[in-house]
C-alpha cells in the first residue's frame, strides 16, 4: 500500500482543506519520548532491506494531521510536539530500514514535520534542521522523483517568503522550482505546488498560468485534482 499525503496542507497553504481531512482532536497526547520509544520497539526490521511497514507510516501520518482543538498556546505546543515526534519516528525508521525501497515515504513525512517546525519556531536551529534534511534528500541518488520535488518545494517555500510575505523574487523562485521538475515524472506535482504557493502569495498571473497547464495536461492525475480543488476553497 502506498500512503500519500499532500504537502501543502501542512505548509499552511490550504489550512481549510487540511482541517476537513484531519479534523480536530482534544485527546491528551502521550509522552513524546514514550511514543518514540514504543514506536522504535514495535518496528524492527529483520533486514535493512525490509520495507517500512504501512502501519508505521500511518502512525506518522496520523500525528502530522492531528490538529489539537483550540488555538491557545497549549494546543500549538501539542502540535509542535507531534512534529518533533514525527521526526524522531522517522529517524528510528531510517536506522531500522536503512535500505528499504519505500524509505522515501518516510522522508516526505519528515520533510513536512521539519517544515512545520521551522515555520512555528522561526529559530536558527529549526531552519537549519529543515535545510539539512532537504540537502540530504536532494543529494540522495536513491530518492524518488516525488520525494525530491517535495524537498525542493520546502526550500522554495522558505526562499519565496518571509513571515508569510512574498520575497522580492518570489515569482522567480517559484518559476525556477517548476522548471527544475517540469520534465520529470513529478511535473504535475511541481505545477500543482507552484500554483498553490503562487496562490498563497497572491501572484495571480503565475497561479493562472500553472492552473491552465494542469487543466490542459494533468487532469488524469488524482493528486492534481486535489490541488485544483484546494485552490477553489
Amino acid at each position: 500500500m502506498r500512503i500519500r499525503i499532500v504537502l501543502f496542507c501542512l505548509a499552511g497553504l490550504t489550512v481549510t482543506a487540511c482541517d476537513k481531512e484531519a479534523g480536530n482532536s482534544s485527546a491528551p497526547s502521550r509522552n513524546p519520548a514514550e511514543l518514540v520509544e514504543n514506536f522504535a520497539r514495535k518496528y524492527v526490521a529483520a533486514s535493512p532491506d525490509d520495507a517500512v511497514p504501512d502501519e508505521a507510516l500511518r502512525e506518522m501520518v496520523n500525528l502530522l494531521l492531528q490538529r489539537p482543538a483550540g488555538n491557545d498556546e497549549d494546543s500549538v505546543q501539542r502540535r509542535v510536539e507531534n512534529m518533533d515526534t514525527v521526526l524522531a519516528m522517522g529517524g528510528a525508521l531510517e536506522k531500522a530500514f536503512a535500505h528499504a525501497a519505500n524509505l522515501s515515504q518516510v522522508h516526505r513525512l519528515m520533510l513536512q514535520a521539519a517544515d512545520f517546525l521551522a515555520r512555528a519556531r522561526q529559530d536558527e536551529a529549526s531552519i537549519a534542521q529543515v535545510n539539512t534534511l532537504v540537502d540530504r534528500v536532494l543529494g540522495d541518488d536513491t530518492a524518488d522523483a516525488e520525494t525530491k520535488v517535495t524537498a525542493d518545494f520546502v526550500r522554495t517555500m522558505h526562499r519565496a517568503q518571509t513571515a508569510g510575505q512574498p520575497a522580492a523574487d518570489a515569482a522567480k523562485q517559484i518559476e525556477a522550482f517548476v522548471d527544475r521538475h517540469k520534465n520529470t515524472p513529478s511535473a504535475g506535482q511541481a505545477y500543482g505546488l507552484g500554483a498553490s504557493l503562487a496562490n498563497q502569495l497572491k501572484l495571480t498571473d503565475l497561479r493562472a498560468q500553472y492552473v491552465k497547464v494542469l487543466q490542459e495536461n494533468y487532469m488524469d492525475d488524482p493528486a492534481v485534482l486535489n490541488y485544483l480543488r484546494a485552490l477553489k476553497d
